[in-house]
């Protein structure tokens, strides 16, 4: 998943993110640093997101590695990497994987299409009168929050 200073994450298997040449990886619902080239140990990172066990489908870390959002169920969690104070951002069926746009903002979409975008603890329904009536299966926002693509399916086409 991206490179050194751009938002990643596990993928839903669990691979693990790129974030600002850091790697983040899931063990045993803990979020770790990867294996610590010294020590050669993998790090449970401090706060909410390593302390407590979390059943995420999907992560993503902001550009600057400060934030990070976990898809959890129905619920999509928002807090800081290393801090405390998680918190449910949004709460909806069928949401896909989010991702960070380079201005901090948090993205995500369901495969029902509608689009969101979170800044801090407001959650705002983008219009996309394109996406009626269509599966969303997969969607990319670029860096600067300007554009999306997505990849979606009208009755099976």
């Amino acid at each position: 998943m991206g490179g050194a200073g751009r938002g990643a994450g596990a993928d839903r298997c669990g691979r693990a993110a790129t974030l600002t040449g850091q790697r983040l990886a899931r063990s045993d619902g803990h979020f770790v640093r990867a294996r610590d080239t010294f020590s050669g140990q993998a790090r449970v990172v401090n706060g909410d997101f390593g302390t407590q066990t979390w059943d995420a489908t999907a992560v993503a870390v902001s550009t600057d590695g400060v934030d990070a959002a976990l898809l959890v169920g129905q619920q999509l969690i928002r807090g800081t990497v290393d801090g405390q104070g998680t918190k449910s951002v949004l709460a909806r069926d069928s949401l896909l994987r989010p991702q960070f746009s380079r201005d901090g903002g948090l993205w995500t979409m369901t495969t029902s299409g509608e689009v969101w975008r979170i800044d801090a603890d407001h959650a705002l329904q983008i219009e996309a009168p394109g996406l009626q009536g269509r599966t969303v299966m997969a969607f990319r926002i670029s860096a600067d929050g300007q554009r999306v693509a997505v990849v979606s399916d009208r009755n099976g086409t």
